[in-house]
């Protein structure tokens, strides 16, 4: 599955981040000392947040991926597709040099997704 992230999007989510991150990061439930990045969701459509921490009732700057964004595209379609590679309730961390790569060449951001090895796990591949 091809995940695209429109890059005039993706720009504003990484002036969010720059700003934000000086509040230090929240990390996933694997990592000890977090950095600055983003996480892909999946939960409801498909999407990248920054991980900066949020002031309270703060909320968090999201792109949605444009085949999995569930303000333009009927619920059973998008909740299926990302059914179909693993995603559910799942959250990948990705580096911040990812994100600014893309906005650095004006491009927008294409992940290759597939289902992981493990159950209910992603495996991602920048184009």
């Amino acid at each position: 599955m091809l995940l695209t992230f429109p890059v005039a999007q993706l720009r504003d989510l990484l002036k969010s981040a720059e700003a934000s991150w000086s509040k230090g990061q929240r990390a996933l439930w694997h990592q000890d000392a977090p950095e600055p990045g983003f996480w892909l969701r999946c939960d409801y459509g498909v999407y990248l947040m920054h991980n900066a921490n949020l002031d309270a009732g703060e909320k968090p700057a999201v792109v949605h991926a444009l085949e999995h964004n569930p303000e333009t595209m009927p619920f059973s379609l998008w909740l299926d597709e990302k059914a179909s590679y693993g995603c559910i309730n799942e959250v990948e961390f990705i580096a911040a040099e990812v994100i600014r790569n893309a906005v650095a060449n004006d491009s927008p951001l294409l992940l290759h997704v597939t289902a992981g090895q493990y159950p209910g796990r992603m495996l991602i591949r920048i184009v």
